[in-house]
C-alpha cells in the first residue's frame, strides 16, 4: 500500500487537505495555504512508512529553519507538528520532512545537508511538503470590525469578523506571530492564527479593560484596579493565573520570550487619591510571577504607550514632550533617559522591531513613534543605556504622512518593514534606510482604522 500524508491544522473543525506520496513523487490534494505562525500538523494514515523526526522548513527565500526554529513535536512515529516561524519569507516554502522504515529519532531534528527533493545528499530520505506561506496584517477600525487582510504577494483571500458590537476594541498580536489576543464589547478573546483566525476559547467577560498584550500562551489585559493575567493550559483551556493589583493601566508590552512585561500607568505616587506621575512596573511571567515596585518616569501624568525589545534589555515611552529610553536592571529596577522632540508632539502609537536591524553598524532594536502634531513617524534606538534618534546623513530619519494624513496605528512587520494606518487605509513604507517613500497597499478598511498589528 502506498503510504498517504495528511496534512491538517492543529485545530478542532479546521479544514485539512491531504497528500499522497509514493517512493518518487508526492501528489498533493487541497489547501497549501499557511500563514507566519501557525502550527501544522503532518500525520502519515496509510503505509509502512515512520517519520524519521527530520524536519526543516526551506522559505521562499531558500533560508532553512530547523527544528529548533520550527517548534517541532514529535507525538508518534506518525504523527508530528510544526510552527511557521517567525521571519518567514512569504510565497512558495517546502517542510522537509524526513522518512524510515522505523521511527529513529535523531539528535539533533533537522537534516544538515539538503539534496535534491527526495533524500538528502547524508542518505536520509524525505518528503518535501510544498506550502505557501502568507503573512498577515490585522486591523480593528471604528466600527468593532476585525480585518484580516494578506499582505503582498498574498495567496489567501482578505476577510473580517463582527468582534467589537459596533464600537471599535483593542488587539495585540503576541511576538511570534501565532497569538491574537482581543478586547472588544467587554469580551476578552484568545484566538490561534491562520487564514481564518479560530477562538481558542469561548469569550471571557472583562468589564474596564483599558490595555492589553498577547503572550504566546495567553494574554495580560489592564483595568484601572488591576493587570489581568490569562494563560492557555493545556488540557485546561485558558484559565486566569494571577491577578496583580497594578492601578491606572495605560499600555502593556512584553518580550519575546513572553517572561517580561512592563507596565505604563498614571500613577499616584504617594496614594493621596491624586494621579500625578507616569508610573512604569515590571512583571515577571514565570513559575513564580510577580510585579516589582512601580517607578516613576516623570511628573507629568501623560504618557500614552510602551514598548519593550525582545531581549528584555530595553524599552521606549512615549509621550508629548519627550520620548523615553528604559534600560532594565533587574529587579524591577530602572535606568531612564530622555530624549526630547523639536516640537510639542502628539504620539498615538509606538512599535518595535521583532528583531534585531543593522542601524549605524549595529543590530539593535529599532523603535519607531508616530505623532500627529506634524503627521510623522520617527526612530529611536538605545546606544550603551543612550535613547537616540535615528539619522538618515546629518538628519533626524522620519517619515512624512503629511500628504496621507494623520497616522493612527503603526506597526513593524517582518525585520525592518514598516506599515502605518491613515484614516482607513494601509501603507507600508519602502526603503526605510535610505529615502523612506510611503506606498498605499490597496487594503482598506469600511472604517476609519484604530489599531493594527502585523505579524513577523
Amino acid at each position: 500500500m502506498r503510504p498517504r500524508l495528511l496534512l491538517l491544522l492543529a485545530l478542532p473543525l479546521a479544514a485539512t487537505f491531504a497528500l499522497v506520496a509514493c517512493e518518487e513523487t508526492l501528489e498533493v490534494r487541497g489547501l497549501l495555504d499557511r500563514v507566519v505562525g501557525e502550527t501544522v500538523t503532518l500525520e502519515l494514515v496509510e503505509g509502512k512508512k515512520s517519520y524519521s523526526g527530520q524536519v526543516v522548513l526551506v522559505g521562499a527565500d531558500n533560508t532553512v529553519y530547523d527544528a529548533s526554529k520550527l517548534k517541532v513535536s514529535v507525538k508518534n512515529a506518525k504523527k508530528l507538528t510544526f510552527v511557521i516561524p517567525p521571519d518567514t519569507a512569504q510565497g512558495e516554502a517546502h517542510a522537509r520532512v524526513g522518512y524510515a522504515d522505523e521511527y529513529t529519532p535523531p539528535s539533533d531534528g533537522g537534516f544538515k545537508p539538503l539534496g535534491d527533493s527526495g533524500s538528502t545528499s547524508s542518505g536520509f530520505a524525505f518528503y518535501d511538503v510544498p506550502i505557501r506561506v502568507n503573512r498577515l496584517a490585522l486591523t480593528m477600525d471604528s466600527k468593532g470590525l476585525l480585518g484580516i487582510l494578506g499582505l503582498p504577494p498574498a495567496t489567501i483571500t482578505a476577510g473580517n469578523m463582527s468582534v467589537g458590537g459596533g464600537v471599535a476594541g483593542m488587539l495585540s498580536l503576541s511576538p511570534d506571530g501565532g497569538t491574537l489576543a482581543l478586547l472588544a464589547a467587554d469580551q476578552m478573546r484568545l484566538l490561534s492564527m491562520g487564514a481564518k483566525p479560530k477562538d481558542l476559547s469561548a469569550p471571557i467577560s472583562q468589564k474596564g479593560g483599558k490595555c492589553l498584550t498577547a503572550l504566546p500562551d495567553g494574554m495580560l489585559v489592564g483595568t484601572d484596579t488591576q493587570v489581568i493575567w490569562l494563560r492557555r493550559v493545556a488540557g485546561k483551556g485558558i484559565t486566569r493565573a494571577k491577578d496583580f493589583l497594578l492601578k491606572g493601566c495605560q499600555d502593556i508590552a512584553v518580550d519575546a520570550a513572553g517572561t517580561t512585561a512592563l507596565v505604563l500607568s498614571r500613577w499616584d505616587s504617594n496614594n493621596d487619591t491624586t494621579v500625578n506621575a507616569d508610573g512604569l512596573t515590571q512583571l515577571a511571567l514565570g513559575a513564580t510571577p510577580n510585579a516589582y515596585s512601580t517607578q516613576k518616569v516623570d511628573d507629568t501624568p501623560g504618557a500614552l504607550k510602551v514598548s519593550l525589545a525582545g531581549d528584555a534589555k530595553t524599552a521606549v515611552i512615549a509621550d508629548g514632550a519627550s520620548v523615553y529610553g528604559v534600560t532594565l536592571k533587574g529587579s524591577g529596577q530602572f535606568g531612564i533617559t530622555k530624549l526630547p522632540w523639536s516640537h510639542t508632539a502628539t504620539p498615538v502609537d509606538l512599535a518595535v522591531t521583532h528583531s534585531p536591524v543593522p542601524v549605524s553598524g549595529q543590530r539593535v532594536y529599532m523603535h519607531a513613534v508616530a505623532e500627529t502634531a506634524k503627521n510623522l513617524v520617527r526612530f529611536v534606538a538605545s546606544d550603551k543605556g543612550m535613547l537616540k534618534w535615528v539619522y538618515q546623513g546629518d538628519k533626524v530619519q522620519e517619515v512624512d504622512l503629511s500628504t496621507q494624513g494623520a497616522p493612527t496605528a503603526i506597526a513593524f512587520g517582518r525585520r525592518s518593514e514598516l506599515y502605518a494606518a491613515v484614516g482607513s487605509a494601509l501603507y507600508i513604507v519602502q526603503d526605510l534606510a535610505g529615502t523612506p517613500k510611503t506606498v498605499a497597499l490597496g487594503l482598506n478598511s469600511a472604517n476609519p482604522i484604530t489599531g493594527l498589528v502585523v505579524q513577523p
